[in-house]
């Protein structure tokens, strides 16, 4: 973010959350955070939807402030006779936004499932999710929007055009879709649902441990209760990127 930008921004009378700055460079947020009482004011510096890196408490207005593109907060107080000036190295910051930037641009694209299995926690026993080898998709959009559907590949079609309530019960129990947005924090990708086949899942975060190994992307759910039994266990799901 250039100094050029950002010469004048005045904080005068702002209230307190209000954010002074954000950057997509730098992926910093600065925000001022309230007042500690009548002379100081605090900063909060965050990358862009995490924790905030520091927080900072300074007499005076703040009148100007910058944020250079090595990750260094500069900020300058021109009220007092004494200026100060306050540099946070934030060093561990690109490397990691580089890192996450990486992965996301590597699950961007359309991945066919080759494997699922479940691991029951009471026994340790695995098993395979679906009766038959599964077939679906996931898709990771660069607009940062998911779209997700399995089914087992032995579903029995409908004898007639309009399946019995015992065929349609067979039919959602082989399944499992659902849409929504994703982000990547660590070595996770959140999903929020926006949509999905059963409804529960509808407005939750599916949260998913992810490893990339080659060709192939292995999600894994947090423990938890099987969509289909209802019993705890960790469900891992292999895809293979389809070229």
């Amino acid at each position: 973010m250039s100094e050029a930008v950002l010469a004048d921004t005045e904080a005068r009378e702002a209230p307190a959350g209000r954010i002074l700055t954000e950057d997509s460079a730098t992926q910093c947020v600065v925000t001022l955070a309230g007042t500690t009482d009548a002379h100081h004011q605090r900063l909060v510096v965050a990358p862009m939807g995490r924790d905030s890196l520091a927080t900072f408490s300074k007499p005076g207005i703040i009148h100007r402030h910058a944020l250079n593109r090595t990750g260094m907060l500069l900020m300058t107080k021109l009220r007092f006779a004494t200026a100060a000036v306050i540099l946070v190295m934030v060093g561990a910051m690109p490397g990691q936004r580089t890192a996450i930037a990486d992965d996301r641009d590597k699950l961007v694209g359309t991945w066919k499932l080759v494997a699922a299995v479940s691991e029951d926690l009471a026994t340790g026993q695995k098993t395979n999710i679906y009766k038959a080898p599964p077939v679906g998709f996931i898709n990771y959009g660069a607009d940062g929007r998911v779209l997700v559907i399995v089914v087992d590949s032995d579903r029995k079609k409908p004898a007639g055009a309009v399946a019995t309530p015992a065929e349609a019960e067979a039919l959602f129990r082989s399944m499992a879709a659902y849409g929504g947005t994703y982000v990547v924090k660590g070595n996770q990708v959140i999903h929020h649902v926006d949509v999905s086949w059963n409804q529960t899942w509808t407005g939750t975060d599916q949260v998913r441990n992810y490893k990339f190994d080659g060709e192939r992307l292995s999600l894994a759910t947090a423990p938890s209760p099987d969509p289909f039994t209802g019993k705890m266990s960790v469900r891992t799901l292999v895809w293979e990127k389809i070229k």
